[in-house]
C-alpha cells in the first residue's frame, strides 16, 4: 500500500510539474531538439516521470562548474564545429524523431531505426538548407541503425575516428543543430557487450551483504555455471577478475560484459574462509527467469535523470559515457576532443548512463560510402525506369483502350442512326404493283 501511495504521488507531482512553465537556467531552451512527441501528446507514466525530471533539471540555475552550464559548453564551440555540418534532424511528419548523421555527401544519412519506425512522412533537416524528404533504404536491426537518402549530392559527411579502443575517462562532446555542443561528457567503461542473447550468465540471485564487502549469493540457479563451481547460497562474492564487487550493479555490470562460455576468476567468502573459483558462464537459456536485465530493473531510478531510449539494449559492442541526453538527441555523431566522430549515439540509458555505437560498427556495416551511394543512386535510376517503363505500358493501354471506346462509340452512332432512318421510300419499295385493265387501257 505504501508503495502505491508513493506511485500515485510521483505520479500527481509529475502532472503537476508537468503544467508548470519551465525555466531554462543558464542554458536556452532552443537549445534541445525540438520535443518529438505526437499531435495526441500520449506517453505512459514513465516517460512523464522522465519529462517531469528534466523539467525540473531546466528550472535549476546550473553553476559555473557544471559541465552543462553554458561557459563550460562554449569551450567546447571549436570541438563540434566541424561535426556539426553533418548533424540532421530527422522528422516524422511534423515532429524530431531523433538526430542523423551524414556519412556521404552523395545524401546517406545513419540515424537511430527504432524512433523512425517505418520509411512513411520521413524528412531530414540539413544545416542551413531547409527539410527534405528522406527515403529509407537499409536497417541494421542488431545495431538499431537506419540508412536514409535525400535527393542532395553536396553534404558535409563525417570524418571517422577509431572508437573502440578509447581509454576511459577520454573525452567526448556532442554536436547538435547550434554553436554549442548538446552535451560534454567522458568514456564511463571499457567497449561494452549489451547484447542479451551474448550475455554471460553466472546463474544466482543476490542482494547487498550486510557488511558491503561484497554481494551476497541469495539462491543459485540448478544447472547453472555458479552451481557447477560450487557456489553456494550464503556466500558473498568479493571480486570477479581482479576487480572489487561492492554492490549488485558492480557484479551485473562485470558478467553482463562476458560472453556464454568465458570463465571468469570469482574471489568468494565463505563464513571466515576464502575461496578463488574459476566459474564457466551460461547463457540465459540456463535460468531466463533470473536473468532480467539490469535496464528494467533499474527503469524508475534511470528516469529520475530525464526520459531513456525505448530501445537502450540488445547492441554487440556499445561505448558507454556520461553525457545527458534525451532520447530525440541520439543518432547524431560523437566526437572526441580533436573534432573526429568516434561513434553514433544510440541510447540514452539511464541518468548517467549513454551509449554509443563505435566508428569501427559503423564502417563495417556501410563499407566504402561513395561506392555505397553510388549503388543506391543505380537502384533509384533502376527504380526510376522501371516506373518510367511501367508508366508507358499504362499509358499504352490507355491510348488503346481510348482506340476501342472511340470505335465502340462510332458503331454505337451507326446503328442510332440506322435505327431512326424515315420508313415510307421503304415501304413503297414493298408494295406489289397494282393490277392493269386491259379494256380501260384500250379505250
Amino acid at each position: 500500500m505504501k508503495l502505491k501511495r508513493a506511485l500515485r504521488a510521483m505520479k500527481e507531482i509529475t502532472l503537476i510539474g508537468m503544467a508548470c512553465p519551465v525555466w531554462a537556467g543558464s542554458a536556452p531552451a532552443q537549445h534541445f531538439v525540438d520535443d518529438e512527441r505526437g499531435p495526441d501528446g500520449a506517453e505512459s507514466f514513465e516517460e512523464s516521470l522522465g519529462r517531469y525530471f528534466e523539467a525540473a533539471d531546466r528550472r535549476r540555475v546550473k553553476t559555473p562548474f557544471e559541465k552543462r552550464h553554458r561557459n563550460t559548453l562554449m569551450e567546447f564551440v571549436p570541438v563540434v564545429d566541424r561535426a556539426r555540418q553533418s548533424t540532421v534532424k530527422v522528422y516524422k511528419g511534423d515532429y524530431v524523431k531523433v538526430l542523423g548523421t551524414v556519412v556521404a555527401e552523395e545524401g546517406l544519412i545513419i540515424t537511430k531505426a527504432s524512433e523512425i519506425g517505418d520509411d512513411t512522412e520521413l524528412a531530414v533537416e540539413l544545416p542551413n538548407r531547409g527539410k527534405k524528404v528522406a527515403e529509407l533504404i537499409e536497417v541494421d536491426t542488431e545495431n538499431d541503425l537506419a540508412l536514409l537518402w535525400v535527393h542532395d549530392f553536396n553534404l558535409t559527411p563525417v570524418t571517422w575516428a577509431p572508437g573502440r579502443e578509447l581509454p576511459v575517462g577520454s573525452m567526448l562532446a556532442t554536436p547538435g543543430s547550434l554553436e554549442m555542443p548538446l552535451a560534454i561528457g567522458a568514456v564511463s567503461l571499457p567497449l561494452r557487450n549489451l547484447s542479451e542473447g551474448n550475455k554471460g550468465f553466472l546463474g544466482i540471485l543476490m542482494q547487498a551483504s550486510d557488511d558491503g564487502e561484497g554481494v551476497e549469493v541469495t539462491e543459485v540457479v540448478e544447472d547453472s555455471g555458479a552451481a557447477a563451481a560450487g557456489i553456494q547460497p550464503g556466500d558473498v562474492i568479493q571480486a570477479v577478475d581482479g576487480q572489487a564487487m561492492k554492490t549488485r550493479h558492480d557484479l551485473i555490470n562485470m558478467i553482463s560484459g562476458s560472453e556464454p562460455g568465458d570463465t571468469v576468476v570469482v574471489h568468494v567468502r565463505r563464513g571466515e574462509e576464502a575461496m578463488i573459483l574459476e566459474v564457466t558462464l551460461g547463457d540465459l537459456d540456463s535460468g531466463r527467469s533470473y536473468a532480467m536485465p539490469m535496464h528494467e530493473m533499474l527503469d524508475n531510478t534511470a528516469r529520475m535523470g530525464g526520459r531513456v531510449s525505448r530501445k537502450r539494449s540488445g547492441y554487440l559492442a556499445a561505448i558507454q559515457h556520461d553525457m545527458l541526453l534525451k532520447p530525440n538527441q541520439c543518432g547524431g555523431p560523437v566526437v572526441n576532443l580533436d573534432g573526429d566522430v568516434i561513434g553514433v549515439n544510440i541510447a540514452r540509458a539511464s541518468r548517467v548512463k549513454s551509449y554509443a555505437i563505435p566508428s569501427e560498427v559503423i564502417q563495417e556495416w556501410l563499407g566504402d560510402p561513395r561506392e555505397l551511394a553510388a549503388t543506391v543512386l543505380q537502384t533509384r535510376v533502376k527504380n526510376a525506369e522501371a516506373a518510367r517503363l511501367a508508366a508507358e505500358e499504362a499509358l499504352q493501354e490507355a491510348l488503346d483502350a481510348e482506340v476501342d471506346m472511340r470505335a465502340a462509340l462510332r458503331e454505337l452512332e451507326e446503328h442510332r442512326a440506322a435505327a431512326s432512318a424515315p420508313s415510307s421510300a421503304a415501304d413503297d419499295d414493298d408494295e406489289p404493283p397494282l393490277p392493269v385493265d386491259d379494256e380501260a387501257e384500250g379505250r
